[in-house]
This record gives structure tokens, sequence and C-alpha cells, in this order.
């Protein structure tokens, strides 16, 4: 009996284990006890086991595990979870460097949906002080729904293919990582090229490409807290000369400023202005009788010319 820390889903970081074959048959369902192509169909022939992520791109592999866009149970390019049982007919399209065959999720919706609501928990962990928070993706088993299998090229598709399209239609089933297989599906998707618009879906590519700018977002981050300072300021210049500060939306004040000179300038001129006014104008009331005041030696001094009668008169007696 192996140890409990072996992983009985892969071999070597990018082999499968030797016993991987029969798992894949189970785990599908394919057509025992020898299985069958999991895109064509195809039984009686030669199988392999294919790589649903390159195979020897150890340093792609280890981008995806750290953006979190692989089940956290895949620690291996062997891992069961990212490879496929196909016939070597597919397997040769599967591989190319500029592939063409691709397996998509038929609800690409699901996963837009997965993602916001994840974003939007790693945001209050965040919030709650729990740094940094980890992204879920959902496995074969969270995923419910069904995969279709595209062959995305301007040529002629394969004979293998079109028989498989005329007999089975585009279905496919497997329990591989959705993640992966969607990750694959974008460097196909990604190529422009003039294939009939009828072999994807419409909307299927526009989805697709929504799904991995939500992926691309930056990770919620803390937020630092609002800048305090216990820093006594000084008063204000107007506060010191005893002048009441401006509103708000006053434009150009400030001790400096000219309005603030011209004002102060003209006040103080009205307020010279308003005392001469005073001392040098009689007071009077109605039908000009003149309102006694209290006698002022130094008024009297100062503007005796225009003392009234009264006044001169209770001064020589």
């Amino acid at each position: 009996m192996p140890p409990k820390s072996q992983d009985l889903t892969s071999g070597s970081f990018a082999s499968p284990p030797a016993n991987a074959k029969h798992l894949l048959i189970a785990r599908d369902g394919l057509a025992a006890p020898w299985g069958s192509c999991t895109i064509c169909k195809d039984e009686g022939v030669a199988y392999d086991i294919a790589h649903v992520l390159p195979q020897h791109d150890r340093e792609k592999f280890a981008s995806y595990k750290n953006a979190g866009l692989l089940p956290p149970e895949v620690i291996s390019l062997g891992h069961l979870d990212v490879v496929i049982y196909i016939c070597s007919n597919c397997h040769r399209l599967w591989d190319m460097n500029d592939p063409r065959l691709t397996i998509i999720p038929n609800d690409i919706e699901f996963f837009i949906q997965w993602e916001e609501a994840d974003y939007r928990r790693r945001e209050a962990e965040v919030a709650a002080g729990n740094f940094p928070p980890q992204r879920t993706v959902p496995n074969g088993d969270d995923y419910k729904g069904g995969y279709s299998w595209y062959y995305l090229a301007d040529r002629q598709v394969p004979g293998t293919l079109r028989l498989a399209m005329q007999t089975y239609g585009r279905s496919v089933t497997t329990k591989a990582a959705p993640t992966a297989l969607i990750l694959k599906s974008w460097k196909s998707m990604g190529t422009p090229v003039q294939y009939p618009e009828n072999v994807l879906p419409r909307n299927t590519r526009a989805q697709t490409s929504l799904l991995l700018n939500l992926w691309e977002r930056p990770p919620p981050i803390p937020r630092p807290p609002p800048a305090t300072s216990t820093e006594t300021l000084p008063d204000p210049p107007c506060l010191k000369k005893g002048r009441s500060p401006p509103d708000d939306d006053e434009p150009g004040w400030g001790q400096s400023s000219p309005k603030y000179r011209k004002e102060n300038r003209s006040e103080a001129k009205r307020q010279r202005t308003g005392q001469q006014t005073t001392t040098q104008q009689t007071k009077v009331v109605d039908d000009n009788q003149e309102v006694e005041e209290p006698w002022d030696a130094e008024e009297d001094f100062m503007f005796g010319p225009l003392m009234t009668s009264a006044k001169l008169m209770e001064r020589l007696r």
C-alpha cells in the first residue's frame, strides 16, 4: 500500500500515472474495456493520453497556479484532471503548435458568475483583514454543464471529425478541469481565422474573452487607513487682526492678496470720514429743532465757530 502522501492521480510532474488509462475510461464513462476517443468517439484504434496544458511549459503552469486558475488538487502537469483520453488522429490535431481542435464548456456564463461572486468574497476577506485571499475556481464536479469540441480552421475538417459530427454531434463528456480546457481553448480562439460562422456559437468567443479579462483583474488589496494629523495649525492672519474669516467660496482672500489690502484701506477711510461727519454736523429733529447734547470741551475747542447760540450763551454765563 503506497504512503498516504503519494498522489495517485499523477506520475512524474509532466507524466500521468501508469494506470491513467483505466482511470480516465472510468472517469469519463468511455466504452469499456478499451475505451473510446473522448472527442470523435472512435473505437478500436490507437489511443493516447493527451495533456490539456502544454506538457513541458512549467513556467506557464506555475503562472496559472499562482493566479488560482486551476483547482487546488491539480499539482502537476501529469495530474489526471489536466489530461484526456483521445485517439492518435485527434491527438495530432490537439497538440499542434497552432491548435485548431479544442474542447469548450457550453455554459461559459457559469464561470463568469462564479468569478464575480468569488471576487466579491475576496474583497470581503481583505476588508476583514484576511490577506491575501485565494481565488477559487470550479472543478469537474462543480461544473454540471456539458462540453463541445470545435475544429477552428479555415480548411476542410478531417474525415474522422466530419464523420463524428454527423454521427454524434459535438458533444463531449469529461471530468477534466474545466478552467484548464478554457485556457487551452483561448489559444485556438485567440488567433484570427476565417472559419465559417456556424462553427463556433456567436457569443462563445465574446464570453470567453470576458472571462479571461475577469481572471486578469488585479487581486483585491487592503485599503490604507485615512491619513490623520495631530499637528496644531497656527491661527489664520484674519483672527490675529481681529477680522472675521471670509466665506469659503470667497476667491482671492488672504493677507497678502490685493483684495485684502484694498478692503482694509476702504474700511479705514470709511471710519475716518464717518467720525468727521459726525462731529461737524449738528443733529436735528423735525421742524429743525436743535437737540441739546452733552457739552464736549474738546469739541468746542476744535469746532468753536460752529457752536450753537444756546451753547455759546451757556458758556458765557
